[in-house]
């Protein structure tokens, strides 16, 4: 139980940083957005 509780929280805190580094990242780079658009749907599944 414990060590499941753990394993969620590392997930969370993993989700955070990404949306943090993803906010951060966007108005840095604006082409940024439009290749990781690109790549999405490149990769989408049909």
């Amino acid at each position: 139980m414990q060590q499941q509780r753990s394993v969620e929280r590392a997930l969370l805190a993993g989700a955070v940083v990404v949306m943090t580094a993803t906010c951060l990242v966007v108005p840095l780079t604006p082409q940024f957005c439009s290749v990781a658009a690109a790549g999405l749907v490149g990769r989408w599944p049909t």
